[in-house]
């Protein structure tokens, strides 16, 4: 089966290949041109992509601490880390607030150096002393964190 053409019709379709072969060009001439201006301020691009990456996480931890009463931590020079009323922030968000146990924790270079945990498998242990890193992390990176008072010296390891 042979379809039927005029050359009115061939002449339509002509001028529609030839517009969607032009349109591919200009697309394709638009894109270079879009790339070679993006490419030519690219170091400015990346230096606010970094900047609201840094208003982004701040603003993260701001509204974390709000939402689950956090406090700003005392920092000292001193070997403590003193803690009241600790919460392990994600054992506390999955298990509810009225749920979790808050714990203290005081480990000082002069007093009290050491910690030695016990008790049976599952009863914790491990997840208090996440918790204790966490609290310090938050701290040293300049969060508040999940307690109702923390004094913190620099921990390196």
């Amino acid at each position: 089966a042979e379809r039927f053409f005029t050359p009115e019709l061939k002449e339509y379709e002509s001028l529609i290949s030839n517009a969607q072969e032009k349109i591919a060009e200009l697309e394709a001439a638009i894109f270079r041109q879009v790339c070679q201006q993006v490419s030519a301020v690219g170091e400015q691009i990346l230096s606010t992509a970094k900047a609201v990456a840094h208003v982004d996480a701040f603003c993260s931890l701001a509204e974390v601490a709000v939402r689950n009463n956090y406090v700003k931590p005392i920092l000292t020079n001193n070997d403590i880390i003193d803690i009241k009323e600790g919460r392990h922030p994600v054992v506390e968000r999955s298990i509810g607030k009225d749920n979790f146990i808050p714990n203290d924790t005081y480990l000082c270079n002069k007093d009290n150096e050491l910690i030695i945990l016990t008790g049976p498998n599952m009863a914790g242990k491990s997840t208090y002393l996440r918790q204790v890193a966490l609290i310090v992390l938050l701290a040293q990176i300049g969060s508040f964190v999940p307690a109702s008072l923390a004094t913190i010296g620099i921990v390196d390891r």
